[in-house]
């Protein structure tokens, strides 16, 4: 279900450096898990970056990762990924553009991995997109941070690029508490948001700004969410096919001339379906005509019980809402019997690849044969 904002509050008390005289400035550690991690910042030109980190409080025997869009990216964002991290392990960082070094005058930046989280993160998408002061030019390459609050508690920080469009998801479900360094248990439509977009020195000046509904006006540029991208008087912060029309002023048809505009189920065919009523077959949030497999909860390419190709690659989901199928599969222990992540190969799931007990479930495996697959089977 998609969260209904009510206010965004633009915050940057989480940001770690700000350097007005420096090149580099607005360092940012986000998006957290237990074996990723992206780090962000701006510069006053635009150069290439990169981020040299280490287990090592001297930063020796470094590992090198580059910015998302490639090794010889240049620009005035910088957004880099580190993955195939340790669970619950400090790392040691500087960052590196162009010329210039930040190793934090040689004490070096930090961050430590999550633990695994608890259970499963759901799906609760958050859309948006940047755009500059006149409103509708579109804004590519802005660092998007978000924040969430639940019950009083904040949320580490989650961050996406913006596209060509301007355009930006985050899942909402994705946010970990900071009390906990857990998955929220809930969130809810009134949780508010904490929200800021960068852009160069774009937004440098925007502090402490509440703002209601979804538009907030930071100087260069303008963030808003208040779009409806495919015209079906579906807000996209609202719709559940942000792209694809299936609201009550335009529609898809989902059955019969499957793909094409539609405002009545005449318009599809021979049984055919018009979809202008948000449908969600499968209720994990992703309307049925922006959804590979709309009756496959979980998304992994097996079929639900009611569910038949080509909607699905393979009959009967031994577990409907974990995916465990060869388009999405879930990390497994088998010793432990600990289920974490996604995955499409073992050696996502594994620490420098080793460890045969741990594997990536993509297969329905039921190793005691009692038709509930391991993945969500209590005692497998």
């Amino acid at each position: 279900m998609r969260n209904s904002i009510v206010a965004l509050i633009i915050s940057i008390s989480l940001i770690l450096a700000t350097t007005a005289q420096a090149t580099i400035h607005d360092i940012m550690v986000s998006n957290n898990t237990s074996a990723r991690v992206h780090i962000s910042w701006i510069t006053n030109d635009a150069t290439t970056g990169e981020v040299h980190y280490s287990t090592n409080p001297d930063l020796s025997n470094p590992s090198t990762a580059y910015d998302t869009r490639g090794q010889s990216f240049a620009g005035c964002t910088h957004y880099v990924e580190i993955k195939n991290l340790a669970k619950e392990t400090t790392y040691y960082f500087e960052v590196v553009t162009g010329s210039e070094t930040d190793n934090n005058n040689g004490s070096f930046y930090t961050f430590t991995t999550m633990k695994e989280p608890s259970a499963l993160p759901g799906i609760c998408l958050h859309y948006g997109n940047v755009y500059q002061e006149d409103g509708t030019t579109a804004v590519e390459g802005a660092i998007v941070y978000l924040r969430l609050t639940h019950a009083g508690v904040d949320s580490y920080p989650l961050s996406e690029l913006s596209d060509a469009a301007g355009g930006f998801v985050i899942n909402l479900r994705e946010a970990r508490s900071v009390a906990t360094d857990d998955l929220f248990s809930s969130i809810d439509g009134g949780d508010p948001l904490h929200l800021e977009a960068v852009y160069c020195n774009g937004c440098a000046d925007a502090r402490d700004l509440v703002f209601e509904e979804c538009t907030y006006d930071c100087g260069a540029m303008i963030f808003t969410c208040n779009t409806d991208t495919d015209g079906d008087s579906i807000l996209d912060k609202d719709d559940n096919c942000p792209e694809t029309p299936n609201g009550p002023d335009s529609g898809t048809c989902s059955a019969g001339t499957i793909g094409n505009p539609c405002m009545t189920n005449g318009n599809c065919g021979c049984e055919g379906y018009c979809s202008i009523d948000q449908e969600d077959a499968d209720g994990e949030g992703v309307g049925d005509v922006c959804d590979n497999y709309p009756l496959d909860y979980d998304n992994d390419g097996v079929c639900d019980p009611g569910e038949s190709p080509p909607t699905c690659a393979v009959l009967d989901d031994n577990c409907p809402e974990v995916p465990n199928g060869p388009v999405t599969g879930s990390c497994f222990n088998y010793f432990t019997h600990e289920v974490w992540g996604e995955c499409l190969d073992n050696s996502s799931c594994r620490e420098n690849n080793e460890g045969w007990w741990i594997w990536c479930d993509t297969m329905n495996n039921d190793m005691d044969g009692d038709g509930v697959g391991d993945v969500c089977d209590p005692t497998p």
